[in-house]
């Protein structure tokens, strides 16, 4: 059980993905089979599972938001950095394929010599109610 409720969890590595209700077990059946953990469980569990991660020796991509107080965050930072440890908040554009073409694109001066860029995300937010964890 994680939490108040039973999440399921799961891990995959070259398509054998292999489902798990422990976070813990989980951990320990990848020992020496994964370097990262991506922590994409409910956001209330973000902090927990990272710092659980961290103890066990993994670099961790959590998704947003990455804690939901900023003490958490601090904590969760600390312990990365304490254990020499990688925390990457996973932003939803970083690894979207069109920057890599325009980096590309930039680089190779097919356009000249590159001086201001400007992008612009039209994502909507306007559905979302005023205590979801977006705003805050």
């Amino acid at each position: 059980m994680l939490g108040r409720e039973r999440h399921e969890i799961g891990f995959c590595a070259d398509g054998d993905a292999e489902p798990f209700t422990d976070y813990g077990a989980m951990l320990g059946a990848v020992r020496n089979r994964a370097d990262v953990i991506a922590v994409c469980t409910p956001n209330g569990l973000h902090c927990e599972h990272t710092i659980r991660a961290f103890e066990a020796g993994y670099h961790v991509i959590c998704e947003k938001p990455l804690a939901l107080e900023l003490q958490q965050a601090d904590e969760m930072i600390a312990t990365a950095y304490d254990n020499r440890l990688l925390l990457i908040a996973n932003l939803m554009q970083r690894y979207n394929p069109l920057f890599s073409i325009i980096r590309r694109l930039i680089d190779s001066h097919f356009l000249g010599e590159f001086l201001h860029g400007y992008l612009e995300n039209y994502a909507s937010d306007e559905g979302l109610a005023p205590e979801h964890w977006f705003w805050d």
